[in-house]
């Protein structure tokens, strides 16, 4: 046969097998075109899962600051109205009631001449310092709202006002320069802020705590307040929804 001949056998099965090539390339890439499609989604499910769940993260955690921030004003708001009407009281000298049940006569004050007096109709009255109004109203006030509070001290006159570990903590601090103190905890299974802010001597202060050794300036104490926030967090959680 030709050289021309055998040439053109040879372009032929050249064609033929790059057809035959191009046919089985072409019957494979819809099965690529697919597997590709597939990591396309996954990709997509994949991101949108991770976005999702970053979301979630920054929602739970703007929550629990939002939360935060607003026990804390709260809380501080409490103790700073409750400081402000000590301070009054305070610097009145205490304040004269009628004698009772609920307000019997502290008997811190008996050294004091005065503290029991009487109206001209013969209604006895007794002197009440800062530190027993403040207790009553606490009293009455957890009953109304269910916050409670404490006067608390390193050297407590009464008793009733030794600091546990926590307020024992917190008021050596106060004595090195904090202005106040917090505590997320829970009590009897519900979350609660206990806050705190120092007590400082005044001039007026000194009349039922000189003896103890305070000057002015000094921290003489703290007062606390058990905020609940239960409601709190659920009022953020409906707002975040």
């Amino acid at each position: 046969m030709p050289l021309a001949g055998w040439n053109d056998k040879l372009n032929t099965g050249r064609k033929e097998n790059t057809q035959r090539e191009e046919s089985m390339s072409n019957q494979g890439k819809p099965y690529a075109d697919l597997g590709s499609n597939r990591r396309g989604v996954y990709l997509s499910l994949g991101c949108w899962s991770l976005l999702i769940f970053v979301l979630g993260v920054f929602s739970h955690l703007q929550l629990n600051s939002f939360t935060k921030t607003i026990a804390i004003a709260q809380a501080r708001s409490h103790l700073q109205k409750d400081i402000a009407f000590r301070a009054w009281v305070s610097s009145h000298g205490g304040v004269y009631v009628p004698v009772d049940e609920r307000t019997p006569p502290n008997p811190y004050l008996s050294p004091l001449l005065y503290r029991d007096i009487q109206l001209p109709d013969k209604t006895p009255l007794t002197l009440l310092n800062p530190a027993y109004i403040i207790r009553l109203m606490i009293t009455d006030y957890e009953k109304l709202y269910s916050v409670t509070g404490k006067i608390t001290s390193l050297k407590p006159i009464n008793k009733l006002n030794t600091a546990d570990k926590w307020e024992r903590e917190s008021l050596l601090k106060f004595e090195k320069g904090d202005k106040e103190a917090l505590l997320f905890t829970d009590i009897k299974g519900s979350p609660h802020l206990r806050f705190m802010l120092p007590l400082v001597t005044r001039e007026s202060c000194l009349k039922c705590h000189g003896k103890q050794g305070y000057t002015v300036g000094d921290i003489r104490g703290g007062l606390v307040v058990s905020l609940p926030i239960a409601t709190i967090i659920e009022g953020q959680q409906t707002t975040f929804r």
